[in-house]
């Protein structure tokens, strides 16, 4: 597996909303510009947890062999097939109480 990174749209999010701000700050009625730290802080933030994310280990799941078997040799049918078949909810709910 890949490194982990929640949803994107999240940090992408902040990092735009962040951009919307000045990048730099006027003083004394627009005489001098100063650099807005608090701007690029919080681009560092966002862009630290991505990173901070990425860095940690895989995660070991433990793979279960009948569960394996399991997934790989599902039967996947059309939602055609599903509805033409002519078992009722009923028939599923005792299948489904029979098998238990």
């Amino acid at each position: 597996t890949g490194p982990c990174v929640p949803y994107i749209g999240c940090y992408l999010t902040d990092l735009e909303f962040i951009s919307s701000s000045p990048h730099y700050l006027s003083v004394n009625s627009g005489d001098t510009d100063i650099i807005n730290f608090q701007f690029i802080t919080l681009q560092y933030e966002v862009i630290r947890d991505i990173e901070t994310k990425q860095n940690r280990p895989k995660y070991n799941f433990l793979l279960i062999p009948e569960l394996t078997h399991l997934f790989n040799h599902l039967t996947i049918i059309s939602l055609r097939e599903l509805k033409s078949t002519d078992d009722t909810e009923e028939d599923l709910i005792s299948l489904k109480k029979s098998s238990t």
